[in-house]
Parts: C-alpha cells; structure tokens; sequence
C-alpha cells in the first residue's frame, strides 16, 4: 500500500509539473513582471526613507510591515523560480546564494512577528540589507537583456555612463543628502553627478560643508561605480548568478577594461577587482593610523573618512572631505597622508592590466631573485612614462615654485612638489593653492593633465601610452625606418592611427571649448579657462577656484567635457556612428603637400 501511495503521489506531482510547464512562458512573464514591480517598490521605499523625512505612511510604525511583505515576496520568488525550472533538481546546487538569501529573510520575518528585541536596533538594517540584496539579484537576472539591444558595446558603455549620472543625479536632489535638508537645483545636482560619476573632482558647492553624510556616501558609491564602470559590476554579479558569460558581456569588460582580447576577460576582471578592493582598503587602513590633528567625533567617522579618501584617490577622483582639500589647516603638513594618497593616485593611474601584472606572483619571485622576467612592453612602456612624468614634473614644479613657496621649508616643498606631480596627472588633490601658482606651472600642469593617466585605467587624458606611440612615430620617421621600433619589437602602424586620431579630436574638443567659454566668461582669464578646461576633460578635477564661478553656459560646457573625457571621444564616436566593411577596392594614390 505504501508503494502505491508513493507512486501515486509521484504521478500527480508529475501532472502538476507538466501542466506547468504547458504554461512556463505565460507564468514565467508574469513572474517577471511582477518581480519588477516589487523591485520598483522596494527601491522606493528604501530610497525615500534614505533620502527623505519620516511620513505618516512610511513611519518608523510601519515600515518593519512593509519591509516583511517585500522581503516574503523575493523568498516566494525563489521557490517559484524553482517550480518553473526546466531541471528542477539542478536549481537548489546551481542557486545557492539566493538560497541562503532566502533562509535569512524568513529567519528575518520571523524575528519580526515574534518581535525578537534585537532586530529593532538600528533602525532595522537586516532589513534595509536583506532588501537590497533581493534588488540585486532581481536585476542582475535582468542584465542579460543587455545582449538583445541591438547596440554595440561602444553605445551600451556610453549609455552605462548615463544611467549611472542619471541615477546620480536623482540621489543628490534629495533633501537629506544635504547638511541644510533643502534639495540641491538640479543642474548642481547633474554637476556633481557628472563629476563624481566621471572620476573628475570639479564641484560648484564645497563637498565638506554642504553634503551630509549621506550625501557623502552617495558621492563615494557614484566614485566607486564610475571609477571601474557600473556595466562591469552588474555583468559580474549576473555570472555569478547564472554561471555564464556570453559574448556581448565579455566584449563590455574588455571595453571598460581596455584590453586587446576578449578572451578569458572575466578571469582577468575578477582578479582586478579583487586587487583593485585590496589595493583600496589597504590604503584605507594605511590613512587611518595617519589622521594626527584631525578631531574626529568617533571611530566610525574616522573610518568613513579613510574609506572615502582611499576610493577617492585610488578611482583618481580627487574628492575630499575637508575644506579646500589637503590644503586645509589639519592635514596640510601631514606629509605622511600625502605619501599615501599619492601611492593609491599612481596604482589607480597604471591601468589595471599593468597593475595585475605588478602586483603578480612571478613580479614577487623576480624581487626576491628568484625568477627572471621582463614585463609586458605595454606595461614597460606605461611603468617607465609614467615614473619619468612624475620625477620630472616634480622637478619642474620644484624649479618653478622655489620662490613662491620655498619659504615653507625645503622638505616641505619636496613633498609638494612630488605630491602634485602624481595628482596633477590624473587626481584632482591639492596641497597647494592652484590659483597662486605662477603661470609657466600653470602650463606645465595642463600639459601633464592633457597627457593623463594610462589605457584601462581610473584616470582620464588622452593616455601616456598614445604620446609613446606617437613619439616613437615621429623618431622612427625623422630617422627614415619604414616601421614604429621599440625594444627589438615593431608597434602596428594601426596603433599608430588611433593615436592621432585621440590626440587630434581631443585637442580640437579642448580647443572649441576654452573657445566657447571665451564666449560666456569674458570676465575671467585666458589661462584659468585653458587650465579649468583641460582639468575637465581630463577627468582630473584640479581647479584655480573658478568652477563655482561660471556661468550656467559654462558649467554645461564643463559638463559636456568631463563626460566625454570619461567615455573617451573615440569611443563615443564609434557609438554614434555607423560602422562599414572595409571595401574590397582601393582608389589610386594622388600626392598631396604635407608639412
């Protein structure tokens, strides 16, 4: 009898299965739509009670309600993903995080209706936490629509940039984003987006003053997400839902990563961003045993503090939370922070193929003596420019500044000069005031901001490595070689080609725009709007005090550049225009006059 009850109950659970799986599609829909309502819901409600004032309907009363009824729904839509599974036996091993996830939500609704006293505290973060984590997994499911966009990767990294300054800027107009409580206007809000999305620095308000802590926290996120591109993030946490990785996936990472091949670029993306973590909360733990004159209020201050200078210098983004940067009286002449924020600057300016290649196993063995190797020429090239700009560049600030600052000290003005060095290519920190600065450091600076960081990296300019090329270019033609020769290799002349079209673009781009600034700001000088230009456009974010000055024409003009130096111009150029095959026929050859 036993044996014909199971049967029996084997057979009905395989008619329920069938008749469900006769209405997949319909239920699988439904599914979807319903769980983008509830992420649209949940997200409101844990934006509102972050950004806004307590209301009636969503009050401190009612709020552990809502929660548990949003948090039922993402435990209910795990089992219900199970039911609709193809191979059902397979689910509960291939979704184990979402396992858990839903464990710990119902451990959290029921600590709620037994009203266990320990979930009250602060302010039901299990909650708030669990909540997000659900929003997470909901749209990382929904990443893979990205493969059915019929846009190439080029526009759909542009876009990601968008969305992202977007959101930002939605956030930032929140009321308790600021220190006062009244919303920022919403072009101060798109600004500050915009810089902060696109690792720039320049502001229109002073950062430590009139953003609450929240408002910091908002800043920093936005720093984080643009500094190693929010498309990367969300494409990573969908493999490790889903286990797959298709092509247009790997094609975005090696856009945002900027390297020549696709293949086994997520291998490479989870070991940078693993490095890229470590890297920034080393600097953290480094920056907070340096805070000496700094009152802090608490511990978790302190620690907020270090955070968000770690992933402000290591992202090149040049916020910071003191007034006038480290050129506040507190930590002016902490040379040791410096030191710090200057060695997170030149890790996050390296690119990231070049700093998983410092930072690798056969690079430890070779310090040791006990491996011999030699980098890559990319990374070579990239080490060496690098190394050689800041050296020199400190030198000539040294030169430049000696009697403008020498009477701070000789040390101190080392410290100075090697600190702005480092920041003035990529960063937007400062130790000095810019606006002092005689104008032959002024032109100085714009050069080095205008060559920026390298390939693949937080920073922004036109690339260490295509100045490379293009020197190397024009020695090997003045020397008559037929080839582009560095280090018994041969660089491809269709490197060569890109090359000059970023430098050519990008100094028509920056030439039009210091024009029409001309054009809005006739009150200011030539060289602050050269200087403010330039720092936009190459995502540095260094400033002669004149970005809250400008007009609303002007900050749109500034705005425009800090985009398009983050998304790079050839880039955004690829997106907005269409591609062709190369034709099967060539013109005949005809003379023309150069140089």
């Amino acid at each position: 009898m036993m044996g014909s009850s199971e049967d029996r109950f084997w057979h009905l659970s395989q008619r329920v299965r069938l008749t469900v799986y006769g209405m997949r599609s319909s239920l699988r829909w439904m599914h979807g739509a319903m769980g983008l309502l509830v992420t649209i819901s949940v997200l409101v409600v844990l934006l509102y009670t972050f950004g806004f004032p307590t209301s009636e309907i969503l009050s401190p009363e009612t709020l552990p309600l809502i929660y548990s009824i949003q948090l039922g729904y993402f435990i209910y839509g795990y089992f219900a993903q199970y039911v609709l599974a193809l191979f059902a036996r397979d689910y509960f091993r291939k979704n184990v995080p979402e396992g858990i996830f839903a464990v710990l939500a119902l451990v959290c609704i029921l600590s709620y209706v037994f009203d266990l006293p320990y979930l009250k505290d602060g302010g039901y973060v299990a909650f708030k936490i669990l909540l997000w984590i659900g929003v997470s997994f909901e749209m990382a499911r929904r990443v893979s629509l990205v493969t059915s966009i019929p846009f190439s990767a080029s526009t759909l990294f542009v876009w990601s940039f968008i969305g992202l300054i977007t959101v930002g800027t939605l956030l930032l107009m929140m009321p308790n984003i600021t220190v006062s409580g009244v919303s920022m206007s919403f072009f101060d809000a798109l600004f500050m987006a915009i810089s902060a999305g696109c690792v720039t620095g320049l502001s229109v308000v002073e950062v430590s003053t009139h953003f609450s802590t929240k408002g910091h926290f908002v800043l920093m996120i936005l720093i984080q997400l643009g500094g190693l591109n929010m498309i990367s993030f969300a494409t990573l946490f969908s493999f490790f839902l889903s286990g797959k990785m298709r092509l247009k996936y790997q094609i975005l990472l090696k856009k945002s990563l900027d390297v020549s091949s696709a293949s086994n670029t997520l291998k490479l993306f989870r070991k940078i961003i693993i490095l890229a973590f470590s890297i920034e909360l080393a600097g953290a733990v480094f920056i907070f045993f340096t805070w000496e004159n700094v009152p802090f209020e608490s511990y978790m201050e302190q620690i907020f503090y270090s955070v968000f200078h770690a992933v402000s210098a290591f992202n090149n983004a040049g916020f910071s939370l003191f007034g006038g940067g480290f050129l506040d009286p507190v930590v002016r002449y902490d040379y040791g922070l410096h030191m710090i924020i200057a060695g997170l600057i030149f890790f996050g300016s390296i690119g990231f193929p070049t700093l998983r290649e410092l930072f690798s196993k056969r690079t430890a063995l070779t310090l040791i003596g006990r491996s011999r190797f030699g980098f890559e020429m990319n990374s070579k090239l990239v080490l060496k420019t690098s190394l050689m700009l800041i050296f020199l560049g400190a030198f000539l600030f040294f030169v430049l500044e000696y009697r403008n600052l020498g009477d701070q000290g000789f040390w101190a003005l080392i410290s100075d000069a090697v600190f702005q060095s480092v920041t003035t290519r990529t960063a937007g920190f400062n130790t000095v005031d810019i606006g002092e600065l005689s104008a032959p450091t002024l032109m100085m600076m714009m050069l080095w901001m205008f060559i920026g960081a390298a390939s693949g990296s937080t920073g922004g300019g036109v690339k260490v490595i295509t100045v490379v090329v293009l020197f190397l270019a024009a020695y090997s033609i003045l020397r008559g070689k037929r080839h582009i020769e560095y280090g018994q290799r041969n660089i491809p002349f269709r490197l060569f080609n890109r090359a000059s079209i970023v430098f050519l673009l990008s100094s028509c781009f920056v030439f039009f725009g210091v024009w029409i600034l001309t054009i809005f700001e006739p009150d200011i000088s030539l060289i602050q709007l050269f200087f403010e230009e330039i720092s936009a456009f190459a995502t540095v974010g260094l400033s002669t005090g004149i970005t809250s000055d400008l007009s609303f024409e002007g900050r749109m003009v500034i705005m425009i550049s800090m985009f398009l130096g983050r998304v790079g111009i050839v880039t955004l150029g690829f997106s907005l225009l269409r591609q062709v095959n190369s034709s099967g026929y060539e013109y005949p050859e005809e003379e023309v006059q150069v140089g």
